[in-house]
């Protein structure tokens, strides 16, 4: 896996995953960790996609945090930190199902479905919340809307519109609008 075919808001967030790891005094980075700081970030598609299908950000995020304060802690760190096998293993995977999906970088997304289809206690608390990984990867679709991530910052691409503008018209049905006076 080479970190550089990553899209930039994941390679903070590993950046940061190691960070949290070294704070709570952990010899590996977990993919908890790294899926903790994704949510914790802002101005990735992550949220908005998990906001989509379903998923309660609040409640994910204190299962990952007790998860993350399950892992075996050193006394005395030396400050080196390890990535774990099954970082390794999720990166790995995550490549390849961004090659399929037709992605030159991995994205976020990318992770979360892979982390999804994973056989541990990660995916066992993603998946408790009744959300299906088919589900998601049919969010994923919807969230591209056919694009791919083609360049570092191709993730942050993604449903800009609905982002950052306010839908006047949306709000004007549902009389949000406040009158305007004095034209």
């Amino acid at each position: 896996m080479r970190i550089d075919k990553l899209t930039s808001k994941l390679q903070l967030a590993l950046s940061d995953a190691q960070s949290l790891a070294l704070k709570h005094k952990h010899n590996y980075i977990e993919p908890a960790h790294l899926l903790f700081v994704l949510l914790e970030q802002g101005g990735g598609s992550l949220k908005l996609l998990l906001s989509q299908t379903g998923f309660p950000l609040g409640q994910l995020q204190s299962k990952l945090l007790a998860l993350i304060e399950t892992f075996a802690q050193l006394k005395e760190h030396d400050g080196e930190i390890s990535i774990s096998n099954d970082m390794v293993k999720m990166l790995n995977q995550a490549e390849l199902l961004s090659s399929d999906m037709g992605d030159s970088y991995v994205s976020s997304e990318t992770i979360m479905l892979v982390a999804m289809k994973a056989d541990n206690a990660l995916a066992k608390i993603l998946n408790s919340f009744g959300v299906s990984p088919q589900a998601l990867k049919t969010a994923i679709n919807n969230l591209r809307s056919g694009e791919t991530v083609d360049s570092a910052n191709g993730e942050e691409n993604f449903q800009s519109l609905e982002r950052f503008c306010v839908d006047v018209t949306a709000k004007a049905q549902r009389d949000e609008l406040d009158p305007v006076i004095g034209r």
